[in-house]
């Protein structure tokens, strides 16, 4: 077997390899990574000193700013054994956000590439401590994962309109991934794109606090491998892939949401990947014109002069949402999800009050057809009948005969209004379970998601 010392692509390049800037493990805070680098050096002192690093094999340190799957093919390849240094957790403990990747998940990546590993030498008996951690090719594996590039849009779109039977417009791809926004893992097989499982990161407020999360979108499976629906089909290995890359603790993103079906859902579920966050409800109501409210108003939505207005009404509604998860809806969202859409049309209103001019929330509507959509409001829950109420006057004056929302059933009650009509949704909100993060019971029934936290309305 040939050994060599040499370079690996690193983060430098990522635009030209991955969908965003830093597609990798680490990269959520800067004195994250800044902490991961200081202990991998030190780990790395300590391991040189002891002669552990011996000469001839293929090390690469710093693991996290690393294209791990470009990585671990090349090596496959080349019928290289290599050696990987970082900083690893050897076993997560409950509740602790460790800065680190586990390294059972390195593990698994490269056996998924074909790699198994031969040997693990560490720097101290800590928890979380510096490791080189020696990977070499055994087998062929079945399937080839990789993250996609730029270039990869064509086959993309095509397995997409094998799947769902319409086509993934070039502007709302890029609109969606590129730019640092989305993440994604694909299964290939001589050369053809067989899966695909991705996402969009979103901004939180995760129970107070500020965090990252991802939005898991246009999971596509070609039909050929539906039937491959165990531990080792393309749908499983690209999910788990997905989660062990970008997921939980030490990783881009403490958790994931998705709208996935039911069906889809309870394969996520029987598979041990997703557990159940909660389920989305349709509400819809009749639209009749009504006289202008006494004490509110109105307007249209100005992006330039009502951003620090935007800024104020969604802090207003983060500190009344302090015990749940909820996106970022500021005005930097407002302006990324809504104005730049590349396909869809949304109006942008500001619900006020008529003499002070004090905001009382931000409504976001869709015509569909011959009803309207509210796709969104930025506002404390004890205001979302004002909203609701002027929804409704503002659908009706678009000519709209009825106005209906989505929304999480665990904020079904801030919807709660005359002549409300309900409509069953076969649409759950899984999240992350293969991957340490957030325990499921931390934050099931917790989250206030709306059609406007999708990437398809």
């Amino acid at each position: 077997m040939q050994t060599v010392i040499d370079t690996v692509v690193d983060a430098g390049d990522a635009e030209q390899r991955g969908y965003c800037e830093h597609a990798f493990p680490g990269s959520r805070h800067r004195d994250w990574r800044e902490q991961r680098g200081i202990a991998a050096d030190a780990g790395l002192r300590l391991l040189h000193a002891s002669g552990m690093v011996g000469k001839g094999t293929w090390i690469v340190d710093h693991l996290h700013e690393t294209d791990l799957l470009e990585l671990f093919n090349a090596a496959h390849r080349g019928n290289l054994e290599i050696g990987v240094a970082d900083v690893f957790v050897r076993e997560y403990q409950k509740g602790v956000r460790d800065f680190a990747w586990h390294e059972k998940y390195v593990i698994a990546i490269a056996a998924r590439c074909g790699l198994e590993c031969s040997e693990q030498r560490w720097a101290s008996e800590q928890r979380v401590a510096a490791a080189l951690l020696y990977f070499r090719p055994v087998r062929e594996p079945r399937w080839r994962l990789r993250f996609p590039r730029e270039a990869d849009y064509a086959a993309i779109a095509e397995l997409f309109h094998r799947v769902f039977g319409h086509e993934l417009a070039e502007e709302v791809w890029r609109w969606k991934y590129l730019a640092g926004r989305g993440m994604a893992v694909v299964v290939e097989r001589d050369g053809r794109m067989l899966a695909h499982y991705a996402g969009i990161g979103r901004r939180l407020r995760f129970l107070g606090r500020d965090d990252q999360g991802i939005q898991i979108c246009d999971v596509m499976v070609d039909a050929s491998e539906r039937g491959v629906m165990s531990r080792q089909g393309a749908f499983c290995l690209a999910t788990t892939t997905f989660a062990e890359s970008f997921c939980g603790y030490g990783l881009k993103y403490v958790t994931a949401f998705g709208f996935p079906t039911g069906r889809h859902m309870k394969l996520g579920a029987l598979l041990k990947i997703y557990g159940r966050l909660g389920r989305m409800r349709e509400f819809e109501w009749p639209c009749a014109t009504a006289r202008p409210r006494l004490t509110t108003r109105v307007r249209p939505y100005d992006a330039q002069a009502d951003a620090a207005m935007a800024d104020r009404v969604w802090e207003i509604m983060a500190h009344a949402l302090e015990e749940s998860v909820v996106g970022v809806r500021d005005a930097e969202h407002l302006r990324q999800r809504y104005l730049e859409h590349p396909a869809q049309a949304y109006q942008l209103f500001v619900v006020q009050g008529r003499f002070g001019g004090d905001p009382r929330a931000i409504i976001v509507l869709r015509q569909a057809e011959s009803r309207c959509e509210l796709v969104d409001v930025v506002a404390s829950p004890k205001d979302i009948p004002l909203a609701l109420a002027q929804a409704r006057g503002v659908a009706a004056r678009m000519g709209a005969a009825a106005l209906f929302c989505w929304i999480t059933d665990a904020f079904a009650h801030c919807f709660d209004s005359p002549q409300r009509i309900e409509r069953d949704l076969d649409i759950v909100n899984p999240t992350n379970i293969w991957t340490y993060g957030p325990e499921l019971s931390e934050h099931q029934g917790k989250w206030w998601l709306m059609s406007g936290d999708t990437d398809f309305r």
